[in-house]
């Protein structure tokens, strides 16, 4: 009779409840996240830019906070017909930067995922 032993990644304990989203080898999905709306009372903005918003999230299976940056696509899309043509590679470009595997460590970012 032979035993199967299943194992199961670093952020998880036996019950394979994640511990934290960070040490997860996989990209977290946007559908794991609380956030406010723009009609709720407690929406307060990090920042706001031409075409997009900077949010406090927080996961709703380890209660992690972390920061969300939100790119309205109708925005940019505004934008690039009105002043900007180029909004639509800003942005491209940004993320590119920000999901590099070899982003340096920097003490305000911990992992970029898009």
């Amino acid at each position: 009779k032979s035993s199967s032993s299943t194992t199961t990644s670093p952020a998880q304990d036996d019950n394979n409840i994640i511990q934290s989203i960070k040490l997860e080898p996989r990209t977290p999905s946007i559908r794991e996240f609380t956030r406010p709306s723009k009609v709720d009372d407690n929406y307060h903005p990090l920042g706001e830019g031409n075409f997009s918003t900077v949010v406090i999230c927080q996961h709703k299976t380890t209660n992690e906070t972390f920061a969300l940056k939100i790119i309205e696509k109708e925005q940019c899309a505004k934008l690039a017909k009105r002043q900007h043509p180029n909004v639509h590679n800003e942005v491209m470009m940004e993320r590119r930067i920000l999901t590099q595997q070899r982003m340096p460590d920097h003490i305000n970012i911990i992992k970029a995922y898009h």
